[in-house]
């Protein structure tokens, strides 16, 4: 997959993020059952999490970061869904990744 289409109108957010500083937002965890209901085998899956952040540079120039990552859910242990992907199962995609 070569393409990942970002829509404008889906930005919205207006966070503050001071230097030396970090921001974590939460998601929602995955429900294996539903999920391997829906899509056959985890290890047939692969799971594709794309966006771009846009934000003022502080010296009035606004900049973005694209960003897009693979997971190969055959690498993911059963237990850990309740916790996310750990680091060393996510991979950044070789495709979408840009910033200026």
């Amino acid at each position: 997959m070569k393409n990942f289409a970002i829509l404008q109108d889906r930005f919205e957010g207006d966070n503050v993020i001071p230097p030396g500083t970090g921001m974590r937002k939460g998601g929602k965890a995955i429900d294996w059952e539903s999920f391997q209901a829906g899509r056959g085998r985890i290890g047939d899956s692969w799971l594709y999490v794309w966006g771009e952040v846009r934000y003022d540079d502080g010296f009035e120039n606004t900049r973005f970061t694209k960003f897009c990552h693979r997971y190969n859910f055959a690498g993911i242990p059963r237990q850990d869904a309740g916790g996310g992907v750990t680091a060393d199962n996510a991979r950044y995609h070789v495709y979408g990744n840009d910033a200026d």
